[in-house]
């Protein structure tokens, strides 16, 4: 079986599905439950603690089910070089995308035709289409 590489649209759509599932299923409840409000001080205490999250995550779904919600929805799956991703390659992908400067510029490749991220390509992964 020959895999196709997932395209921006899905990654892109994947990736904000997930954000948004981190931010108020995850996060924001926890926050409010700890009774945290957020403000320009909490958010020093905050942005740790949310990518942190982030990181957990993305690493667990990946590792465990080789996709996200977000990709889910979207029909895409990550696979490693073996295929199932091992514990190291969720964690290295999973790095770069709280923090979102890093990510745009882990993604730079998305731009110029590739089908894999600078992470991907340093840990030999990539997204496919999959319908399971």
């Amino acid at each position: 079986m020959v895999a196709v590489g997932a395209g921006r649209g899905q990654r892109v759509g994947a990736y904000f599905v997930d954000q948004l599932v981190i931010d108020f299923v995850v996060f924001t409840p926890m926050a409010l439950s700890m009774g945290i409000e957020p403000t320009v001080t909490s958010l020093k205490f905050l942005m740790p603690l949310a990518m942190a999250m982030g990181f957990v995550y993305w690493a667990s779904f990946e590792r465990m089910f080789g996709q996200s919600p977000g990709k889910q929805l979207f029909g895409i799956k990550t696979i490693g070089d073996k295929g199932q991703l091992s514990f190291a390659q969720a964690a290295v992908r999973s790095m770069a995308k709280p923090l979102t400067t890093i990510l745009m510029i882990d993604c730079l490749p998305l731009l110029f035709g590739r089908t894999q991220r600078i992470s991907e390509i340093i840990v030999n992964t990539k997204v496919i289409k999959w319908k399971g």
